[in-house]
């Protein structure tokens, strides 16, 4: 019996399929949007996904409307009110997994789009001082949260800031305060100073589509590939993307779809579009991916469980995006190892020897050693049930050379006893890998178990 607790505390791992990305969508990118998780709690969380649609999650989890506008590589910048007044706004920043999130700068900021340039070191921004300094572009500096004020027009509201590539110049969307309409806004272009502004965009004088509170011109976002800016504007009824060059000269429809369209952005090579699409009864808002040469367009939300998911964003994979990813397949390989009693399968991903911690003692054993102990437990032991009680913990070291992994476990099966009667087991226990990447390949160097207390959930394996 004693070899038998300790084969089933060998390993015990998650039970998740491998990560799969569709071939038509960009693999080295996730996608970022604001979703109303609780809409009488005015609660907003970011979540995140694979370009394909998959793997969704909330990543910031947080009673407060947290909305994202923008991510610079693989790090994500978002717009909360957390800890602060209602709707007051302070800059953050996250990894994509949620983690490491920092408050950038003690500027209060509008609810704007944003933009970076200096590799990332520098965002320009819609914010306010007090009560009398509102809508003014600032720069911030990312690594000192310092800032300065590049606008100073009292009766002018700026807002959704737009680096060009060189950082030379700001394309953003500016108003007169007074104007009727909130967002009668249209595109303007000015040296990043905030010297010579220029207007590009001048809304059709005989459409009356936009009214009070829909777009003129939206949050202008930039296209490398064909090197235009590109902007969403209610036209004829419907909210459309446009095109407009750099200087304002030509302007053009971007695309032609039955939905409405809105936020919007593009993958740094300028070959994928994510937008924002919503019908005309406003019954939910999702998001789209299109390959904008091929003019393909995939739904990539589901409108079942949430009515807005909006403002999709870009974002870098994280470069241990596929370390975790390995960790997960390897994962499941030591599972289909023990669901199909294939002790090769599972032993060649140890190193070559290795230590384990488990009830109070320490052994070591080496590769041999341990594929001789592992083909006897598989055949002394059936698995009934191999589950999940929660999902693994996996933290990998910065340079992507050493990880951990923690899992809780519940396993249950039969062996014989003695007299070769079938006895009914049930395991509950928490497990730690760590792993070490050698020679390239992720392999198992340490393990420790614990396992719960005995209670009325054993169902015969005398502890």
């Amino acid at each position: 019996m004693k070899n038998l607790l300790l084969a089933i505390a060998v390993f015990s791992l998650l039970n998740i399929a491998p990560v799969v990305i569709k071939a038509q969508a960009p693999a080295d990118f996730q996608i970022a949007y604001n979703v109303l998780v609780d809409k009488e709690a005015d609660d907003y969380d970011v979540f995140i996904m694979n370009a394909d649609g998959s793997e969704k999650r909330n990543i910031t989890n947080h009673k407060d409307v947290a909305w994202t506008y923008y991510a610079y590589e693989n790090t994500i910048y978002f717009i909360s009110d957390r800890g602060a007044c209602k709707r007051c706004y302070f800059l953050y920043s996250m990894d994509t997994d949620g983690k490491n999130i920092k408050k950038i700068t003690d500027l209060q900021l509008e609810d704007s789009w944003m933009s970076a340039r200096q590799n990332g070191s520098e965002l320009v921004v819609a914010g306010r001082i007090g009560k009398e300094v509102r809508n003014q572009l600032f720069v911030i500096d990312i690594n000192t949260g310092t800032h300065r004020q590049i606008t100073n027009d009292p009766d002018g509201r700026f807002r959704d800031p737009l680096f060009s590539p060189d950082g030379s110049k700001i394309f953003f969307v500016y108003k007169k305060r007074k104007q009727e309409n909130p967002h009668s806004g249209e595109l303007f272009v000015m040296n990043a100073d905030g010297k010579n502004k220029k207007q590009l965009t001048k809304y059709p004088a005989n459409d009356k589509s936009a009214g009070k509170f829909r777009y003129r011109a939206g949050p202008p976002r930039w296209n490398s590939k064909g090197k235009f800016i590109s902007y969403q504007s209610v036209q004829n009824g419907k909210s459309s993307l446009f095109a407009i060059t750099p200087d304002g000269k030509k302007k053009w429809k971007l695309t032609d779809n039955k939905l409405n369209e809105g936020w919007h952005d593009w993958t740094p090579d300028g070959k994928w579009l994510a937008v924002e699409m919503w019908d005309d009864k406003r019954t939910s808002y999702g998001i789209h991916l299109m390959n904008y040469e091929t003019k393909e367009t995939m739904v990539l939300t589901d409108k079942s469980k949430y009515q807005f998911q909006q403002a999709p964003v870009f974002v870098k994979e994280d470069p241990l995006t596929a370390d975790r990813a390995e960790l997960l397949r390897l994962h499941k390989q030591h599972q289909t190892a023990h669901l199909t009693y294939n002790a090769d399968l599972f032993v060649e991903t140890f190193a070559e020897t290795l230590p384990q911690i488990q009830r109070g003692e320490v052994s070591l054993r080496n590769k041999a050693e341990n594929l001789t102990r592992i083909k006897s437990y598989f055949k002394s032991y059936k698995f009934l049930e191999w589950q999940d009680v929660k999902p693994p913990i996996i933290r990998i070291s910065k340079d992507g050379t050493m990880a951990t992994k923690i899992v809780e476990k519940r396993v249950s099966g039969t062996y014989k006893n003695e007299k070769g009667e079938p006895i009914k087991d049930l395991t509950e226990f928490a497990w730690l890998e760590v792993w070490e990447k050698i020679e390239g390949k992720w392999k198992v160097v340490t393990v420790a178990s614990t396992r719960k207390p005995v209670s009325n959930n054993n169902l015969g394996n005398p502890r």
